[in-house]
């Protein structure tokens, strides 16, 4: 990383000398001047703490709408950067040994040069996590994603306290129940679908179980942890840059990082959450465990964690994720009759829904609000919130499934527009549905079949096309997809 760090640095001097650079700053400091003096501040650091607050960002909204700042010193100067980050990228990947000059090698090397300087920057500059938010409805690169999850879920106390633990005495950080919290956990991760991911590792199956342990060894009184809390360890190994093995050198610092992590998450888990595993009750959620496979999982928690500095958000996002994977399923759903039915499409069928589908519903239903929240908590300067804690009340998931069915009645029965939008999307999506089933026939098959043929077709047949068409949907639906994000 230092290598990295000195371009950075290199990088930041020729910024501080351009001509760009004095032109905005000086632009900037005549406004703060202007407004400290339209409010008779002649010293700063007199002011009390509350006072610099409510001066700082005063300033900082005049520098948005005063009529004197001229917007084209932004453009110029970030004109000029965008200049001297490309120039950086480019001298970095030519100065490197390289034998295969093909573009997507190419391609490779610039972005790893990319996420190598991004992990470079969260490491020394981890007030300026607030950035990612730009990932909002994307998915964290799996280059940056620990890195990236790491402030968001930093104490040290928690490591420190392992680490001290261990040094004294190993077996103060094995639970006397150690045996029972890893079988539990053998059962539990082989329940997900997840699971190869888990179990092809086991530097990652060993990590989760030590976490566990340790976890279980701080409530010598407690029975047995709960479902959630075994579950809620593993997205957090899983977000580890590489799988880790218990035959590193690295291994004990790795797996200190993980606990801190992990008892950061649950120490400042939202209250709704905090009662299910706290009272061992997860018979409210039981449809929603086990249900998304790793990168859908890992995409939910990159918008939760990367959002949490935003006050009281979750209460916005989990109802939208959890309406979106309704939305996902709703053609299944709509044929159950009985509500075990629905449990059980919402238990299993999950497993189908891929990343994009659930960005595709946020983006068309729920992102210009969500992202409005984003917007509205960014300023420069201290921002002050006065957060309330939520109503909960005998149900620890009362609030949270009210927002769920009130988001759900909302888009599924309407209100004026909404209605006629998911009509029209699911009219549309259904002749899309058709025409691509057609397409793959007439690719497998060879012809288009006529109506009711298929059910004409032998056993045999159908175990020869079906998979094969249904491969053929699949491979359209991703390119027409990747097509609209261009």
């Amino acid at each position: 990383m230092s290598n990295l760090s000195t371009s950075r640095t290199r990088g930041e001097e020729t910024i501080y000398k351009t001509q760009e650079w004095q032109n905005l700053t000086t632009n900037n400091h005549n406004i703060i001047n202007g407004n400290s003096s339209e409010n008779y501040i002649e010293n700063f650091t007199d002011l009390s703490n509350t006072e610099k607050s409510l001066v700082l960002r005063q300033v900082a909204q005049n520098l948005k709408t005063n009529p004197i700042r001229k917007p084209n010193l932004d453009d110029d100067f970030n004109e000029r950067i965008l200049n001297l980050i490309k120039n950086n990228v480019y001298d970095g990947i030519s100065q490197l040994d390289i034998t295969d000059n093909s573009l997507p090698k190419q391609n490779d090397n610039i972005l790893k040069k990319i996420y190598d300087e991004i992990v470079d920057i969260l490491h020394q500059w981890s007030d300026n996590k607030y950035k990612l938010h730009t990932f909002f409805n994307h998915s964290l690169p799996h280059s940056i994603r620990f890195v990236s999850w790491y402030p968001y879920l930093s104490n040290i106390k928690h490591r420190e306290k392992f680490l001290n633990d261990l040094a004294t005495d190993p077996r103060i950080v094995l639970s006397p129940m150690d045996s029972e919290v890893q079988r539990n956990s053998d059962r539990l991760i082989g329940m997900l679908p997840s699971a190869p991911d888990m179990i092809n590792s086991k530097g990652n199956m060993n990590a989760v179980k030590a976490i566990l342990s340790y976890h279980r060894s701080l409530f010598p009184y407690r029975h047995d942890l709960s479902n959630a809390e075994y579950f809620y360890a593993i997205p957090i190994v899983l977000s580890h840059n590489t799988p880790l093995s218990s035959s590193e050198e690295s291994y004990l610092t790795s797996l200190a990082i993980l606990i801190e992590m992990y008892e950061t998450f649950l120490e400042t888990i939202p209250s709704i959450l905090c009662n299910i595993y706290s009272n061992n009750s997860t018979e409210e959620l039981e449809p929603w465990f086990c249900c998304l496979t790793t990168n859908s999982l890992l995409f939910v928690w990159d918008q939760y964690l990367i959002t949490r500095d935003i006050s009281e958000f979750h209460n916005e996002l989990l109802p939208a994720i959890a309406t979106a994977i309704i939305i996902a399923l709703k053609d299944l759903l709509m044929k159950c009759k009985k509500t075990s039915e629905i449990e059980f499409i919402l238990q299993n069928k999950p497993t189908m829904i891929e990343t994009h589908q659930l960005q595709s519903i946020i983006a068309q239903f729920f992102l210009p609000n969500l992202r409005y929240r984003i917007n509205s908590q960014l300023s420069i300067g201290p921002h002050i919130t006065n957060p309330q804690e939520l109503d909960v009340k005998n149900n620890p998931l009362y609030n949270l499934l009210r927002k769920i069915t009130q988001t759900c009645n909302r888009i599924a029965h309407g209100e004026g527009e909404n209605n006629s939008i998911l009509n029209m999307q699911t009219i549309n999506n259904i002749h899309i549905k058709k025409f691509d089933l057609k397409m793959a026939e007439r690719e497998v098959i060879g012809r288009i079949s006529s109506k009711n043929e298929c059910n004409t077709l032998t056993f045999e047949q159908q175990q020869r096309y079906n998979p094969a068409i249904i491969k053929v949907v699949k491979k359209r639906i991703d390119q027409r997809y990747l097509n609209e994000l261009k």
